[in-house]
């Protein structure tokens, strides 16, 4: 099974690749269309992939949940955008909160005697593996980041 930490390193490199799939190609207008709409059907649909940025702040959202959950320090994070107190995602397109936010984690988890709560593993998992069957070159990504860095990153 994979490795706690090793969901909690690659957060901040997770985000960045889905952030970087952001913006969409341009793609061809088929030959006769006219007028291209959105799914409402009132105008052409956005020009970003909504679907990337939501993975991206959920990414952040579990990260800051647990390290809430394991007592680390959540203040001076870094550009984020919350909702009643609790972090949602990113602003800015900054990766600050998610580098602090993985060094407290990780230090937290590294503590002698320290026992991260029972089901952190796998919900952080769950948030992970759904982002790879959603954006199947994230599994790529991660794969090649295991190759370099001799880790385990596959989340099926």
């Amino acid at each position: 099974m994979y490795a706690l930490t090793t969901i909690v390193e690659t957060v901040p490199e997770t985000m960045t690749f889905l952030r970087d799939m952001l913006y969409r190609r341009p793609t061809a207008k088929p030959e006769g269309a006219e007028n291209v709409t959105g799914g409402s059907g009132f105008g052409p649909s956005v020009p970003i992939n909504l679907d990337a940025m939501q993975a991206a702040d959920l990414e952040l959202e579990s990260l800051a949940y647990w390290a809430r959950e394991i007592g680390c320090d959540m203040s001076n994070l870094g550009p984020v955008w919350r909702v009643n107190g609790d972090i949602r995602g990113v602003l800015y397109d900054s990766p600050l909160a998610a580098k602090r936010l993985t060094e407290r984690v990780l230090a937290r988890l590294t503590e002698p005697h320290f026992t991260p709560p029972a089901d952190m593993a796998d919900r952080m998992a769950d948030v992970r593996a759904g982002h790879c069957r959603r954006f199947p070159p994230l599994q790529d990504f991660l794969a090649h980041a295991e190759e370099t860095n001799g880790d385990a990153y596959d989340f099926d």
